[in-house]
Order: structure tokens, then C-alpha cells, then sequence
């Protein structure tokens, strides 16, 4: 852990960085994840908030991870470079062909009273 003196916190306007997003992106998994009511409950909450000592890094990791997390899913998918099929192709091509229908994994009677 790195520990920033408080002086550099207060010299920095861009220290502070929201975990969930003030604005999520329209196709993100936090609009998905997180009600209107939770995200308006939780955004600016104070557990929702980090100290960073450089967004501009963060920005870039979490980046290489989106890009190192999806290029790991096309290899466990059989896919490699040289395919010109889009990403979104790709998973719509092996969405069609999983098994659908009911996901839930417990009994069918305890389904029936839920």
C-alpha cells in the first residue's frame, strides 16, 4: 500500500475517484448491476469513494483490464488474432449455440412458490 501525505491531497483537485461511476456508460454492467435508486443511494456515498494518487493511471489500468479480461474470454473461446470477426460477433456466435431455458439451479419445487 502506498500512503500519500495529507498535503499532496489537498494540493491535488483529482484525488478522489468514485468506485461506481457518477455517469456509467450506457452499455456498462453498473447500469445493469445497480438500480436508478441504488446508484442515486450509493454514488456519493463516502464508502463509495477511494483516494488515488493519479487518475490518469487508474484510467489506464482499468483499460488494460477490460482489453486483457476480453482478449482472455476470445482464447477460452478458441478464437485467436487473425479472425476478422468483430467481438460482438463472436460472443452473439457463442451465445447461440449454449444451451437456454431455465438457469435457476434450485428445485423445481421450491421454483414453483418464489
Amino acid at each position: 500500500m502506498v500512503k500519500m501525505p495529507w498535503e499532496m491531497v489537498e494540493s491535488k483537485p483529482n484525488t478522489i475517484e468514485h468506485i461506481l461511476p457518477q455517469s456509467p456508460r450506457k452499455d456498462s454492467d453498473w447500469l445493469q448491476n445497480f438500480s436508478q435508486d441504488a446508484r442515486q443511494k450509493y454514488t456519493h456515498d463516502i464508502a463509495n469513494l477511494t483516494l488515488t494518487q493519479d487518475n490518469s493511471i487508474l484510467s489506464k489500468l482499468k483499460r488494460a483490464l477490460f482489453y486483457y479480461a476480453e482478449e482472455t474470454q476470445l482464447a477460452n473461446l478458441g478464437y485467436d488474432h487473425a479472425d476478422s470477426k468483430s467481438t460482438l460477433e463472436i460472443f452473439i456466435n457463442r451465445h447461440s449455440h449454449l444451451p437456454h431455458g431455465c438457469r435457476d439451479v434450485r428445485p423445481a419445487h421450491l421454483r414453483r412458490y418464489s
